[in-house]
C-alpha cells in the first residue's frame, strides 16, 4: 500500500478500517463472559459464606497485590523472562527498519514483503509445527530450543546481507514460535486458577515497561552501534535462554505440590 500515488496515507486509511472493524466484531459477536462462580454469592454455600464471616474477609480481598505475586515462588524468574524478551522485541523492532533502509536499502515494500513472509512462517510454526512438537516435547524444552534458536536470528541480522537476513527470518520464526506460546502455558501452569489473573496483569506490566524501554533504547542504540544493536539484543535473549533452565524444575514441583 505504501508504492501506491497515494503515498503514506493509504496504510494509515487502510489501519483505521481494519481497527474499526475489530471495534465492530467485539462489540457484536464477542460474547460477554459469565460471572465466576467464586464472584457470585448465589452460587456459594451457606457453609463458605459463614467461614468467610468468621475470616473477615472476602474473595477481593484475598486477590494478591503486585509484591505478592513477584514474591510467589518462580513467579519472579517468569516475569524477568518477559521483561528481557520484550526488551529484545522492541530493541530489534525500532532498530531493524533503519537498518533494512540505511542498510540493505530496502524500501517500505520491501520491508512490508518482509514481514509478510515472516508472519506467514509464524502461522506455519505456531500452527500444525507447534502442534506436532508439543505432544512430544514439554513446553520448557520447547521454551529453552526456541530461545536459543531466536539468539541465532540476531546473530545472523549483525551481517547484514539480503540473503542472511532472510535466513534469520526462519531463525525467528521457529524461535518466537516454539518460545512464545510454550512461555505463556507455563505461565498459566504454574499459577494456581484464583492467581492467574493477578498474575496476568503484573506480567502485561512488565511487557509495557520493556516495551517503553526498548523503543525509546533501541533507537539510540542504533546511531551509535548501528547493526551491532542486534547482538546486544541476541545478548538478552541469550539471558533468557539461560534463565529457561529453571522453569523445568519449577514446573515439577508446582505439579508435585498439587
Amino acid at each position: 500500500l505504501s508504492v501506491t500515488v497515494y503515498g503514506e496515507i493509504l496504510p494509515v486509511i487502510a489501519a483505521v478500517l481494519i481497527s474499526f472493524a475489530g471495534i465492530l466484531m467485539i462489540a457484536f459477536l464477542v460474547p460477554e463472559p459469565r460471572t465466576h462462580g467464586l464472584h457470585d454469592p448465589h452460587a456459594q454455600g451457606d457453609e463458605a459464606q459463614h467461614t468467610q464471616m468468621q475470616a473477615g474477609t472476602s474473595n477481593i480481598s484475598d486477590k494478591p497485590g503486585f509484591l505478592e505475586v513477584i514474591r510467589m515462588q518462580g513467579i519472579f524468574s517468569l516475569l524477568l523472562i518477559y521483561f528481557l524478551i520484550f526488551l529484545g522485541y522492541n530493541i530489534f523492532y525500532t532498530a531493524f527498519p533503519v537498518h533494512a533502509a540505511n542498510n540493505l536499502t530496502w524500501n517500505a515494500a520491501t520491508l512490508g514483503l518482509y514481514f509478510s513472509a515472516l508472519s506467514l512462517l509464524l502461522v506455519v510454526v505456531e500452527g500444525p509445527v507447534l502442534s506436532w512438537a508439543s505432544k512430544r516435547y514439554s513446553d520448557a524444552s520447547l521454551f529453552t530450543f526456541g530461545s536459543f534458536v531466536l539468539c541465532i536470528h540476531f546473530l545472523l541480522l549483525f551481517f547484514g546481507t539480503d540473503l542472511i537476513t532472510y535466513c534469520a527470518l526462519v531463525f525467528f520464526a521457529v524461535g518466537n514460535g516454539f518460545m512464545w506460546p510454550s512461555l505463556m502455558s507455563t505461565l498459566s501452569k504454574t499459577t494456581k486458577k484464583e492467581y492467574q489473573g493477578a498474575v496476568q496483569g503484573v506480567s502485561t506490566s512488565f511487557i509495557g515497561l520493556a516495551s517503553i524501554i526498548g523503543l525509546i533504547a533501541g533507537g539510540f542504540m542504533f546511531s551509535f552501534l548501528d547493526a551491532g544493536t542486534f547482538l546486544i539484543a541476541g545478548a538478552m535473549i541469550f539471558g533468557v535462554f539461560l534463565l529457561s533452565f529453571k522453569m523445568e524444575p519449577f514446573k515439577k514441583r508446582t505439579q508435585d505440590d498439587r
